[in-house]
């Protein structure tokens, strides 16, 4: 009997990380800062350029010294070379629910080139009636881990649009893909 190669690349994935060995040097994304230890780690940093300008902050407290020393973060949008590609979405999508209040969701529909591809840290703002969504890829997967072949997948987005006056909202997927979007009413209970 011939075992399908995603359902064996799968498995392999399975045993890989659950083995202690493996699982250890896997990074974790975290969605809100965390201090242990003495380092405070921070999901993303926004500038005034971007939301998510910075991801994966680590800060070391010296306590002979007093003060925060950073040890390592990425650049998302990097002015020369890159440490971590934007995800470019073959579709997408906004959906408006006809609830009240209305929800409001982003969704994209990508190809990853591969099963080791993941999105990294989902970042979200609004300034004035433009949200702006970032997210990155993540090559996260350790080095000894088998990954499938092209992965076809969908994220969806909840936009944070409730308490919102009526208008249209323009969104901003990545730096580059644009869309609009209309609340009738004023989005409250």
């Amino acid at each position: 009997m011939k075992i399908p190669s995603v359902f064996r690349t799968a498995c392999m994935g399975v045993i890989l990380v659950s083995n202690s060995a493996f699982s250890e040097d896997l990074p974790i994304i975290i969605e809100h800062p965390i201090y242990r230890d003495g380092t405070l780690y921070i999901p993303r940093v926004d500038t005034e350029r971007h939301a998510g300008q910075y991801s994966d902050a680590t800060l070391q407290f010296d306590s002979a010294s007093g003060m925060w020393q950073l040890r390592d973060y990425f650049d998302v949008f990097p002015l020369e070379g890159g440490s971590m590609p934007l995800l470019e979405p073959e579709k997408l999508e906004i959906i408006v629910t006809n609830s009240s209040p209305v929800q409001v969701f982003l969704k994209a529909s990508v190809k990853f080139v591969d099963g080791c591809i993941r999105y990294g840290q989902i970042s979200q703002r609004r300034v004035g009636n433009t949200f702006e969504v970032v997210m990155p890829i993540d090559h996260g997967i350790h080095a000894a881990v088998v990954c499938a072949d092209s992965v076809i997948d969908e994220k969806v987005i909840p936009l944070q649009v409730y308490g919102l006056p009526a208008g249209t909202y323009d969104y901003i997927f990545n730096g580059q893909q644009t869309g609009t979007f209309t609340l009738s009413k004023d989005n409250t209970l």
